[in-house]
């Protein structure tokens, strides 16, 4: 199914698929729905979970034993200090670091580096003067857009080391032209919270996030179906309207003020856990998994929104998983 509002953007395509009987949490099934979705997006900002309250102890059981707190920090650096020293080697080289830098999605220059690949995004003029091979990023059809370019570096490569052509362009053009120091905020999978390192010189702000837990009196939900009819735009619509009703804390999903309560589901009260900061798909896959197994025999619902307007949400109804995925 392919939803879509008047004009050529956002757009939000659906897709529903059986769950397997079995997940190894050690290593889970990327490919397929809904993990398939979640990896995709590298950096979210808001994560909110939706379970019955009925399932709430068991589940923060479960979390704390899993991913628990989650740690990142917010520096100021230059992108030639990435590519620089004692830096590069420990947290490009050789760590798994994810980072993102400061801007607006579409208008200023943004960076971000995940699984080694830094990718630059920048106007036409700075584009050119960096020399550096790119794309150009698609307009979508959208008028008095300025062209922007994409670059993308593979700094794992075995030719990306000092006095290499490649490697040595790249620092130039991160030294003559890209050469403003910006925010960055910093997630170090494989030493979470550890910014002992050569980071520590850039006097990292360190930042924690913690799940914020509400409750709703939202007693009526839309009907769970267990396949949703691909040419039933309502159905699909309702339930995704209602799980951001929740999320956000809306009166409109109180069960007098709820449109939706026609056609609803008695259900026995619902939390809401949101988690609020600079948040890697890795943990995201540390909070889904243990929800498909808290909720093996019931549902709950997830809605991750990324810093650059993109989003997805996904409502898992016994073995069935239903995923929305916005594109902006």
């Amino acid at each position: 199914m392919h939803l879509t509002r008047d004009g050529p953007k956002p757009k939000c395509f659906f897709t529903q698929a059986n769950l397997p009987t079995f997940v190894d949490h050690d290593h889970p099934p990327i490919k397929k729905q809904p993990l398939a979705t979640v990896v995709k997006q590298n950096f979210t900002h808001t994560l909110d979970l939706i379970v019955p309250d009925t399932h709430l102890d068991k589940l923060n059981a479960a979390l704390t034993k899993g991913p628990g707190d989650l740690h990142y920090a917010r520096v100021y650096m230059k992108l030639s200090e990435i590519l620089d020293g004692d830096f590069f080697n420990t947290y490009i080289k050789s760590d798994d670091i994810l980072m993102l830098s400061e801007g607006r999605p579409g208008i200023d220059h943004m960076y971000s580096l995940c699984e080694g690949v830094l990718r630059l995004e920048v106007d036409r003029p700075a584009f050119e003067r960096t020399g550096l091979p790119g794309t150009a990023i698609p307009s979508q059809g959208r008028k008095h857009v300025k062209s922007r370019y994409a670059i993308e570096v593979n700094l794992r490569l075995p030719s990306m080391v000092s006095g290499k052509p490649g490697f040595d362009r790249l620092v130039w053009a991160c030294r003559n032209v890209l050469n403003r120091s910006v925010a960055w905020l910093i997630y170090n999978s494989k030493s979470p919270g550890d910014f002992s390192g050569p980071i520590s010189s850039h006097q990292p702000s360190i930042r924690a996030i913690e799940a914020e837990i509400s409750h709703t009196k939202a007693r009526t939900m839309p009907a769970r179906p267990g396949v949703v009819d691909e040419h039933d735009f309502d159905e699909a619509t309702a339930l995704l309207e209602w799980m951001t009703l929740v999320a956000s804390g809306s009166v409109r999903a109180l069960p007098l003020a709820s449109e939706h309560e026609m056609s609803g589901v008695e259900s026995s009260g619902v939390s809401a856990l949101r988690w609020h900061g600079f948040i890697p798909s890795s943990f995201v896959i540390g909070i889904l998994l243990p929800a498909l197994k808290v909720c093996s025999n019931d549902w709950f619902a997830m809605i991750a929104t990324s810093f650059d307007g993109s989003a997805y949400a996904t409502m898992k109804s016994e073995d069935h998983i239903m995923v929305w995925e916005f594109t902006d």
